[in-house]
């Protein structure tokens, strides 16, 4: 008989963080991977644009199977690396959609009919899971980044309304979001006046992250961190 009560463990599991950021345009999502500890890219967006990447290590695949291969050799010899960051979800989402399509032998992911083409995404996109948290394990952090999209939410208890959530099809972002320690929303911290019956907007300089979830984002995390922080990933 195995002895399994012998297993128990008492506390949190040690691992390094796993984030979803998901942000606006222009947010700095990707210089907010750059800061991360001894990262290295991979490039949905055919690599780093600016100064603030001199240096930064990058892989641009070409498919689906180069994302897989690329974490489970990344997993099996992380060398000096401590963040792994995919640069972005819904850039790799497409080449996804083309290896799904390709073993299934359909021009496009609609035409496996009544959805079925989504089911077998899902179902592919959690290898890439698989693989990630191997990375995980050897000990680097994971950083998903991920552009941002108004949806209009439908709201059975009253009135519809708008809500900022990643740009992924929304069951795909469903298991990422599910996945991750921390889901963070990155915006520009804007403030509102009504004076005289007119509205005005100003800052919209200053970068933030949203930490839990609300009616106007998406975000979550299992750390108790503050509702909201400066984008600063070390800190955060």
């Amino acid at each position: 008989m195995n002895n399994l009560l012998s297993k128990i463990k008492k506390g949190p599991t040690k691992l390094p963080p796993k984030i979803m950021l998901i942000g606006v345009e222009g947010v700095g999502k990707s210089t907010a991977g750059a800061s991360m500890p001894n990262p290295i890219f991979v490039c949905g967006e055919s690599g780093l644009v600016g100064p603030q990447f001199d240096g930064i290590p990058n892989f641009t695949p070409e498919s689906w199977k180069d994302i897989l291969d690329f974490c489970e050799e990344l997993a099996a010899t992380p060398g000096d690396f401590r963040t792994l960051v995919i640069d972005t979800l819904d850039w790799v989402e497409p080449m996804l959609y083309a290896h799904v399509c390709a073993e299934g032998k359909q021009k496009n992911i609609e035409g496996f009919g009544y959805g079925k083409g989504y089911v077998l995404a899902q179902q592919e996109a959690r290898k890439l899971l698989v693989s990630l948290d191997k990375v995980n394990r050897a000990g680097l952090n994971i950083l998903l980044l991920s552009h941002s999209q108004l949806r209009k939410v439908q709201n059975v208890l009253g009135d519809d309304y708008d809500h900022f959530e990643s740009k992924l099809n929304a069951k795909m972002g469903g298991i990422f979001k599910e996945w991750a320690d921390a889901v963070l929303f990155a915006r520009f911290e804007t403030f509102v006046e009504n004076k005289d019956g007119k509205v005005k907007a100003y800052g919209g300089s200053t970068r933030v992250v949203e930490t839990t979830h609300s009616t106007a984002w998406d975000a979550k995390n299992r750390y108790g961190l503050p509702e909201q922080m400066p984008l600063e990933m070390l800190a955060i």
